[in-house]
This record gives C-alpha cells, structure tokens and sequence, in this order.
C-alpha cells in the first residue's frame, strides 16, 4: 500500500505506520492483527482529530447526496454534537467473471456488479471522544451517552455489528472482491481475514461473487467524473529519495514513542511530533512539513 500513499507521506499529509504480524487465528477482536491496528489509530488520533473512519482497502464510500456536494465531511457535519459514530451500509462489488485485472487497471473503472441490496452489516466514521475498540470491525463501543447513527434514517445503533432495512444515501460503501485472480489468492493467504476471527476461504468467495449479478454503474460513473475534472492524483512516480526515506519503519524515528511531544494540529502547521518524525526520516523540506 505504501507505493499508493508514499508522495502524501512525504507531504506530510498522510501518517503510514509500518506494521509486522502474523495473522493469528483469535476469538478476542481485540488481540487480532485488525484489531490491535484499531486501537493503535484510536489511541495516536485522539487530540488530533475529531473523526476517523475505519475501513479497508477493497471498500470505497460513496456520498450519492448532491446536496452535500459529494464530501465525507459535510455528512459528519450535522452528527459532531449528537453520534458516537456515523455508519453506513456496503454492497458487495463481484468481478463481474475478470479473471485478472491488467496493471494500473484501476478498481472503480474495472468492476460494476453488485449485490441486489446492500448487506446489514455496516462500518463507521467514530467520533474518537465517544467510540472505542468492539467485538469487531462493523461496530463499537460508546460512552459519554452517545451512540451509533445510521445515515438516512437517523437510526439508533448501540453495541451491534448489524441493522435490519439498510439505508443505501447519503452515504453508501462499494466493498469489492476484485477479480477471480485476486480473490483466490486472498482466500488462499488470508483464510482467517485481517481480524482472525472469520473463514474466508474459495467458496466464500465465490458464493458472492455468484449473488452480485445486479449492474451498479454509480462508482464508474464517479470515476468517469474525477477523471474528466481532473481530481484523479496520478500515482507516485519513480521513488526518490525523499520517498525512499520515508520507508524507514516508524521505530527507527522514535516519534510516536514520545507521548508529551504530542500536540493538536492547528491551521498554522503540524504537531511537532509529525515534524520530529519528518526530520528524523530525513525529510526537511517546507513541502514535506506542511
């Protein structure tokens, strides 16, 4: 993933945090790979932010409200004094029977068959003064009498992984299985997913990938808009050695280790532990630190 995010870590504009494990098969969330990774950004972001959403990879979010301008932040905008999360529903994107995806063949431009409706199973944006780690990664805990909000029909969402009668606006996540390639190479490496608490094996798989036979042109279509506007970032070039710099693993900085270095981050700059980390990664340039 880091060749996809290396020239905004050099901008500082994205924190990548390197991480090894194993993937151990575990019946507590929160001693799994995917799990411990949420507490980690949990405990780093809190101070920093008021929002983090809390997604993976293969799963794209849509806002299909034009009257919220297409942005993930005019949606939270009306839930900072009420949610302890904001959550939204996926639809499961098949491969449409691709069997490999070319190189540089993007995701939204590749596929567009989906399931008939969304699932009930959702995924957040927590409100990190309210919400913390869970039983899993479709849900959390809350505190300070807030709960979960679903989008669209306000509904009311405690300690719970899933809602009945999914809402599919303003908000709405695309969650793809790729081709038939990457999908079995995915089973085949990673049959207890990310959190170790699942089997997902072949079969898995192919089970929805037969269900998502309903076309969804909507994420093609944004793709075709971003395009034409121009607000597709191409990828990074050939890695300089900026960007090669940037691949120290985050140990070898010490940044994070230093809890009282941290501060907000304001309009006029960066927290110096974000600085700290830059110098010490090698990266001094104003570009970098703003």
């Amino acid at each position: 993933m880091f060749g996809e995010v290396a020239d905004y870590a050099v901008e500082g504009k994205v924190q990548y945090t390197y991480l090894t494990s194993d993937l151990p098969k575990v019946k507590d969330f929160k001693q799994g790979l995917q799990g411990r990774v949420f507490q980690r950004c949990f405990d780093e972001a809190r101070g920093y932010f008021t929002w983090m959403m809390f997604t993976d990879l293969d799963e794209y979010t849509t806002v299909s409200e034009p009257s919220l301008g297409h942005r993930i932040p005019d949606v939270l905008r009306s839930f900072e004094g009420s949610a302890g999360a904001v959550l939204a529903h996926r639809r499961s994107v098949g491969s449409g029977g691709l069997e490999a995806r070319a190189p540089g063949q993007g995701v939204l431009a590749s596929f567009s068959k989906c399931s008939g409706m969304p699932g009930d199973h959702l995924k957040g944006i927590a409100h990190l003064d309210y919400a913390d780690v869970s039983g899993n990664a479709h849900m959390f805990n809350y505190r300070g009498g807030r709960t979960g909000i679903r989008v669209g029909d306000n509904a009311t969402v405690l300690q719970a992984h899933a809602k009945a009668n999914p809402t599919t606006s303003p908000l709405l996540i695309y969650h793809y299985m790729g081709s038939v390639g990457e999908y079995a190479r995915r089973a085949q490496l990673m049959g207890s997913g990310v959190s170790g608490m699942t089997t997902k094996d072949l079969a898995f798989y192919r089970q929805l990938d037969s269900n998502a036979k309903y076309d969804c042109p909507e994420p093609t279509r944004i793709w075709a808009q971003m395009v034409k506007d121009g607000a597709v970032r191409p990828r990074p070039a050939a890695a300089g050695p900026a960007v090669a710099a940037a691949t120290v693993p985050v140990k070898a900085a010490s940044a994070f280790q230093v809890p009282h270095q941290r501060q907000r981050r304001t309009q006029h700059g960066w927290s110096r532990v974000r600085q700290a980390a830059a110098v010490a990664k090698g990266i001094t340039s104003r570009r970098a630190l703003q």
